[in-house]
């Protein structure tokens, strides 16, 4: 069973370190809930926390090495299971690249993403017995402050990463604090200004021509900023005036833009024929 080992195998989410796994000791209140393709928290060096996926447990440790403790469980639902990591495995091996890359590939991008945490205590009037010391400093900061983001109330308790992480945990468990979260995806849509054609009423000869130009381009749909600038000649500026003119609308929008577009004047070359021997291989194949 994957609780009765006592460390767990990781990849570390940082460029460059392929595929070489780290082991992290199991703390007691989360044997029972690590899994393979978890995402975890564990400190990493001057790096501090960095986000790892789980992908192997063992009982082993080096004479002389002493673990680091796990932080938290960054998704509770694993990203992968046990037989889809040995296929991923397998394209890594195939195409000679390194796991993490592919595991990064492999699993939807807000997993990647950068996420952000808030503790919430829960009753301001709680009377603080019965608690631990760890606990009493972070009730002590929250009763300041009835929210606070995570690493702001790590850094002023001043509670070690490990001790400051279990300690929230049973916090939690106890229902005396929330911990909210807010992922914000690393790769950002990209927004762009959309030129809208609308009329030519009250323009000069030569915004007359831009319009035209814009309309004739434009019948279904829209052009970019920079693309209308480009197919009519013109300026930002003149385009601004248009829009104050009320000749055309500009809009700020997300701007889809098809990979395959390059491809479009891509001449497709027609097969070779193959001989009696080549199609004969062919139906091997």
């Amino acid at each position: 069973m994957e609780n009765d080992f006592k460390y767990v195998q990781v990849l570390v989410n940082i460029p460059k370190l392929d595929t070489r796994t780290f082991s992290y000791k199991i703390t007691e209140d989360l044997k029972d809930k690590i899994k393979i393709g978890q995402i975890l928290l564990v400190p990493f060096g001057m790096q501090g926390g960095v986000n790892a996926f789980v992908v192997g447990f063992t009982n082993y440790m080096p004479e002389g090495i002493r673990a680091k403790e796990i932080y938290e469980i960054v998704t509770e639902e694993p990203v992968f299971n046990l037989e889809y990591l040995k296929f991923l495995e397998w394209i890594s091996q195939y195409y000679c690249t390194s796991l993490q890359n592919v595991i990064e590939a492999a699993i939807p991008s807000i997993f990647m993403a950068t996420i952000k945490k808030s503790v919430v205590l829960k009753d301001n009037e709680i009377v603080l017995n019965d608690f631990s010391k760890d606990e009493i400093r972070i009730l002590e900061l929250l009763k300041e402050k009835n929210k606070m983001a995570q690493s702001s109330l790590q850094k002023k308790s001043k509670i070690a990463g490990s001790k400051f992480y279990q300690a929230l945990r049973k916090l939690k468990d106890k229902n005396i604090v929330e911990i909210l979260i807010e992922t914000t995806e690393t790769a950002k849509s990209k927004n762009q200004k959309v030129v809208y054609y609308k009329n030519s009423d009250n323009a000069t000869k030569r915004q007359e021509e831009v319009l035209n130009i814009l309309k004739s381009k434009t019948p279904n749909g829209e052009l970019t900023m920079i693309e209308a600038v480009k197919i009519a000649k013109t300026t930002p500026a003149t385009l601004n005036k248009l829009n104050e003119n009320g000749n055309i609308e500009i809009r700020e929008e997300n701007v889809f833009r098809n990979p395959l577009e390059i491809f479009k004047n891509v001449k497709v070359e027609e097969l070779a024929t193959l001989n009696d021997e080549q199609n004969y291989a062919k139906k091997d194949i």
